[in-house]
């Protein structure tokens, strides 16, 4: 089933793209109705702006995985924390994963 509009964030690759992909959809552009995605990225690109970017592809790497992992213990969807309470997430997966570090 092919969707019949896409919302995304202001960006201006997206309107080529999306008539490439998908040339009958509507595109419709706003900050705040963009799909979970667009939302989850946004707070990788707030924390990264002060930096400027990065020296080598490397930290960026590790800064893009620790993000991952956060994001992904605090939203639940690791077996770390599935169970736990969300305001308790990030404290019960800290315990569990100390002795690794």
């Amino acid at each position: 089933m092919r969707p019949e509009r896409v919302t995304t964030d202001k960006a201006k690759c997206y309107p080529a793209a999306l008539r490439a992909v998908l040339p009958d959809v509507r595109h419709r552009t706003s900050k705040y109705l963009n799909n979970g995605i667009e939302r989850d990225h946004g707070h990788l690109k707030q924390r990264l702006y002060p930096m400027r970017g990065f020296k080598q592809a490397a930290s960026a790497d590790i800064i893009a995985r620790g993000h991952a992992l956060i994001r992904n213990l605090r939203n639940g969807f690791s077996t770390l924390t599935r169970a736990v309470p969300r305001q308790l997430r990030l404290a019960t997966a800290w315990q569990q994963l100390t002795p690794a570090i």
